[in-house]
C-alpha cells in the first residue's frame, strides 16, 4: 500500500511540474483520512483566474485497504485573505474510478470543501474539510468525506 501511494505520488508531482503544466501559476499536495480509515494523497496545479480565485486541477488516490482508487478533478476556489490567514471554499467535479459504490466503473462526483490556512510568500498551509459524492444523481450515494492537510507552492 505505502508502495502504490508514494508511485503515485511520485507521477502526480512530476505531472505537476512537467512542461504540459507551464501556464500553471502553482502546485499543491494533500493528504488526509476520510470515513472507513480511508486514507487520501491528491497532487496537482493551480491556475489564478480572479483576484479572489483560482482553478485547482488534481488528481489523487484513496486506499482503504480494501481497495485503491483513483480521482481527477477540477474546482473553482474561492478564497478570502486577511493578511497571511485565508478562508476558501470550492465546488468542482471529479472523475472517480474504482470507488467502492462504483464497482470499479468510472464515475461522475461532486467535491465541495471549506478551508482556512497560512500563506507566507510562495508558500501556503491549510487545514480542509472535503466531502464527495454524486449529489444523489444515482443511487447508492454514500458519499465520502476528508480531513485534509494541504501545502501549496506559489510559481509566480
Amino acid at each position: 500500500m505505502i508502495r502504490k501511494i508514494g508511485a503515485a505520488a511520485g507521477a502526480l508531482l512530476l505531472f505537476s511540474f512537467s512542461s504540459a503544466a507551464r501556464s500553471q501559476d502553482g502546485a499543491f499536495v494533500e493528504a488526509g483520512y476520510g470515513d472507513d480509515s480511508t486514507s487520501l494523497l491528491r497532487a496537482g496545479i493551480t491556475y489564478r483566474w480572479r483576484e479572489r480565485g483560482y482553478w485547482e486541477i488534481g488528481a489523487g488516490i484513496w486506499d482503504n485497504f480494501e481497495e485503491t482508487t483513483v480521482d481527477i478533478g477540477a474546482t473553482p476556489v474561492f478564497r478570502l485573505q486577511r493578511s497571511q490567514f485565508y478562508v476558501e471554499a470550492g465546488i468542482g467535479v471529479h472523475l472517480i474510478h474504482a470507488h467502492v459504490s462504483t464497482e470499479g466503473n468510472i464515475a461522475l462526483q461532486f467535491g465541495s470543501h471549506a478551508g482556512a490556512g497560512f500563506s507566507s510568500g510562495k508558500y501556503d498551509f491549510g487545514l480542509r474539510l472535503q466531502h464527495l459524492s454524486n449529489a444523489g444523481l444515482r443511487h447508492p450515494n454514500p458519499g465520502n468525506n476528508f480531513l485534509l492537510v494541504r501545502f501549496g507552492y506559489k510559481l509566480e
